[in-house]
């Protein structure tokens, strides 16, 4: 780490009768300032006591600033729960889960563990716990001002932001978020816009992506899912245990998705014998299949070589050559939510990319 920035350390409040303001959800809350020995905060400019009534303040101990996370975490719209029988801390935020002990380096994000430099330890009755690690692995900035003493923390992402940009240039009340977590396993989140909020109707299920990740560039046979937006087309599949307002087509194993380049029938949905009428496609009559979504990637001008049968479809636990698949139930309970009227549209890529949709 840059030796400019100091690691920061922060207090975790434990006393059930400490009581604080949550002043805005995740989706608000754009910067929050701490300053050492001062007892006030800012949250997007509007000061507040970091303790109410108790007069804490950040200081520096062992090159570390002590802060508080309960009013921050709250006040990003995140939980904090203490287990007392484990000495162990438990924050979620943004769909992560942060995961540490008192007197252990590590801590565990979703499932994953990740090695500290410090340990979690307790002081006149807090939890205090390292600022910087924990918040970007929260997918929060942090900025360390030397001269002033001063902690800025910044919101990275803007899943609120893009939520709006997106209704306001598709229409839609429906979307699919996948984001890239693993090399090739990716969380897929399901949300819809009722009463002026987005609400998340399916929390961050596993899904597969395309063995070789995400790509802005994708090409035919690259085993790469495309990044980007994309409206959510026709519904199909062996299955008939389904209940969809979608346009749902029921295979028998004479359909088929062209994904020969030279062919006019490239990236395109067909049937009957192939009458020399492309080199290569897909039967579209397998497991995989038993159900799935059409992702609209090069639908609409289906350019050559740019990639073609892209879906969301039935998983097989294991990389896909370029779509999204995710558990069968999940999928069943996903096409029965969605509709077309809704305008649905899926998100995907690694954070970076999406930061840039």
């Amino acid at each position: 780490m840059n030796r400019f920035f100091i690691h920061i350390l922060l207090v975790l409040l434990l006393s059930i009768n400490y009581s604080i303001c949550i002043y805005a959800n995740e989706n608000k809350v754009k910067e929050i300032i701490f300053t050492v020995e001062d007892p006030i905060m800012k949250i997007d400019g509007v000061k507040t006591e970091i303790d109410p009534g108790r007069g804490t303040c950040p200081f520096i101990h062992n090159s570390r600033t002590m802060i508080p996370i309960r009013v921050l975490i709250e006040s990003l719209g995140g939980n904090v729960k203490w287990d007392g029988a484990q000495k162990s801390v438990i924050i979620s935020l943004n769909d992560i889960r942060i995961q540490l002990w008192i007197d252990k380096n590590y801590i565990v994000v979703n499932n994953i563990k990740k090695e500290m430099d410090v340990y979690p330890l307790i002081k006149n009755s807090r939890t205090m716990v390292p600022l910087r690690f924990i918040l970007e692995n929260l997918n929060y900035k942090v900025e360390w001002i030397e001269n002033i003493k001063k902690v800025i923390i910044k919101t990275s992402f803007d899943k609120l932001e893009l939520f709006n940009k997106i209704k306001s240039k598709y229409n839609c009340s429906q979307l699919i978020y996948v984001e890239k977590e693993k090399t090739t396993r990716s969380s897929l989140t399901a949300y819809e816009f009722n009463n002026k909020v987005w609400n998340d109707v399916k929390k961050s299920e596993p899904c597969y992506i395309g063995k070789n990740g995400f790509s802005l560039d994708k090409s035919e046979g690259d085993k790469k899912t495309p990044a980007g937006i994309f409206l959510l087309g026709f519904a199909f599949g062996i299955g008939s245990d389904i209940d969809t307002k979608l346009e749902y087509r029921k295979t028998n194993g004479n359909q088929y998705w062209v994904d020969d380049p030279k062919s006019v029938l490239y990236n395109t949905w067909q049937e009957g014998s192939v009458n020399e009428r492309w080199k290569s496609a897909e039967n579209l009559y397998i497991s995989a299949y038993n159900y799935a979504v059409v992702i609209e990637y090069n639908t609409k001008d289906r350019i050559p070589y740019k990639g073609s049968a892209i879906f969301l479809h039935v998983t097989s636990n294991k990389p896909t050559l370029g779509c999204i698949s995710v558990n069968e139930e999940v999928l069943k309970s996903i096409i029965n939510w969605l509709d077309p009227n809704k305008n649905p549209v899926i998100i995907m890529g690694n954070r970076k990319m999406i930061e840039k949709f």
